[in-house]
């Protein structure tokens, strides 16, 4: 302790003599920027199949024995979100019937221009009478270079952990790549939404079929009541899209994901850092978000998984 001490007295002398320069020292991942909201979570791995387990009280941290639904379902008993991640990209494919057939998980991670076995899932739901699953964009991010590509855009009445987690549990976001929706609404039977700039749009209902197309800095579609659902794809140019959530629709009613009022708040629900596979400290992680005016990100590392059961 005393040899520390003098060791520190040492270097601070030869600083002020000009020696040396002062070297800053960041604060601990712990403190993030007052700016931003941090979302506990983790990645929860198994050979194939991923999985993120955000807004969790009890975090794993090491090695999981479960089954995928039980895993499932002890992530949800304790209030959490689980996200089935990447389900179209190899090696991790997930497949389609593996998705019609887990139970209460929240939302499917997009990868670009191919969303068939979302609209695939939100049919079958459709068709039980199960809730719908909602769709996403993350970053993934593993490297400062791959920040910033995609997120979601949450409308919450405040940039607070409750309203963000409940906004996101009501399906009161979009995903994307670019932020090119305004606003969504519905007026009677009519879905409308406002883009940032033109574009084309498409409104797709149940089976992924496209019932209408448009282009421009507004669209509308008046729905029909035998749709089973209706969401929006907003595309401007190149790997820049938009997506909205799915409007449930039955003959007696539109069940609207976006019905309460608020603000848009941008976030990032996967991201890496050198605890597992990233090249980033968790301090460098969440102050690249925080810098760049994200409200919120959740840091999830991988936790492995055996496999023990379905």
């Amino acid at each position: 302790m005393f040899l520390s001490l003098a060791l520190s007295l040492l270097l601070l002398a030869q600083a002020l003599a000009g020696c040396v320069q002062p070297v800053a020292v960041a604060p601990p991942a712990t403190s993030p920027p007052a700016s931003i909201i941090l979302i506990p979570g983790e990645e929860d791995t198994s050979v194939r199949v991923h999985m993120l387990a955000l807004n969790i009280s009890n975090p794993t941290r090491t090695q999981i024995e479960a089954g995928y639904q039980e895993h499932i379902d002890a992530v949800t008993a304790q209030g959490g979100l689980v996200i089935m991640n990447h389900p179209d990209e190899a090696p991790w494919t997930i497949a389609l019937g593996e998705l019609m057939t887990f139970k209460n998980y929240t939302g499917i991670e997009l990868s670009y221009d191919s969303h068939s076995k979302w609209d695939a899932v939100l049919t079958g739901r459709v068709d039980s009478g199960a809730p719908l699953v909602w769709g996403l964009m993350t970053d993934d991010s593993h490297r400062e270079a791959g920040c910033g590509w995609r997120f979601i855009m949450v409308r919450a009445p405040a940039a607070t952990m409750e309203d963000i987690i409940d906004a996101i549990r009501q399906g009161s976001f979009y995903w994307g790549s670019a932020a090119l929706i305004n606003d969504i609404t519905l007026t009677g039977r009519d879905l409308n939404v406002t883009l940032s700039e033109p574009a084309d749009v498409q409104f797709i209902t149940s089976g992924g079929k496209v019932a209408k197309e448009a282009h421009g800095s507004t669209a509308s579609y008046a729905i029909q009541g035998n749709e089973g659902y209706v969401r929006v794809d907003v595309r401007a140019g190149s790997r820049r899209e938009a997506g909205t959530q799915p409007f449930r629709v039955t003959p007696t009613g539109i069940d609207n994901p976006y019905a309460a009022s608020g603000q848009w708040y941008r976030g990032n629900l996967h991201a890496h850092t050198l605890t597992s596979d990233g090249t980033q400290s968790a301090d460098q992680v969440i102050r690249w978000y925080s810098d760049h005016g994200y409200t919120f990100l959740a840091i999830t590392d991988h936790v492995h998984w055996n496999v023990t059961g379905p």
